[in-house]
């Protein structure tokens, strides 16, 4: 038995091999493959699913097939002897656990903590998060942090902040403490990065995990 990450069909190795014995490639799905599987993997569990609780979660877990077994099977779990997953069930159990370290991750970007918040984006990563709501979740934080800033030049009134954001008072210390290690002019430049990385992900074919580590690079710097 031959095990190999990736196998380049063109080399004499791999040729050989494919015409003298069996091979089985398991290849990665693409993007337009998630929702079958998503329905797939229900349907071994004895569930439906609902079309818009399957967009959700192939936006909101990404597309690591073990990732969606288990948050599956976590909601199978919970919505007990009924037939269907709602949108509000998957909402209600995969949300969390993706919240809780998303908002590490931006806290960590708010805060300059370039080290952190690389891991916490390999993390992310890695779970299967998809790049699109990563982007979309920075790019909101981001704005915020710019609107907050303009605000703060201005008069430092936290009243005005907390309206202007939505920022629960629970977290206000917290995203002001942010606030004061952003400079305005940086803010600006840096949400234009950001959107500029947002439109680079959804229109060309790019490592997007690069992508993702240089613009944390740079909203660190």
């Amino acid at each position: 038995v031959i095990h190999a990450e990736k196998a380049d069909m063109r080399k004499k190795f791999f040729k050989l091999l494919a015409a003298s014995e069996t091979m089985i490639q398991f290849n990665h799905p693409y993007d337009n493959q998630i929702p079958t599987w998503i329905s797939y993997i229900c349907k071994k569990q004895g569930k439906g699913i609902e079309s818009d609780a399957v967009v959700f979660l192939q936006n909101y877990v990404g597309s690591s097939l073990q990732e969606l077994n288990n948050e599956l099977l976590k909601t199978s779990i919970f919505i007990a002897e009924r037939s269907k997953i709602t949108l509000r069930d998957v909402e209600e159990v995969v949300c969390q656990t993706k919240l809780n370290t998303i908002f590490g991750f931006l806290d960590s970007l708010g805060n300059r903590k370039r080290l952190i918040a690389m891991k916490e984006l390999a993390q992310l990563m890695e779970s299967g998060t998809s790049e699109i709501l990563i982007t979309t979740m920075v790019m909101k934080h981001f704005r915020n942090l710019l609107v907050a800033k303009e605000i703060h030049e201005e008069s430092q009134d936290r009243g005005k902040i907390k309206e202007a954001t939505g920022i629960h008072p629970y977290f206000l210390e917290n995203f002001i403490t942010q606030l004061n290690k952003q400079k305005l002019n940086t803010l600006k430049k840096n949400y234009q990065s950001i959107q500029s990385t947002d439109l680079k992900l959804k229109s060309t074919n790019v490592d997007k995990r690069i992508v993702l580590e240089r613009l944390v690079m740079e909203l660190c710097g």
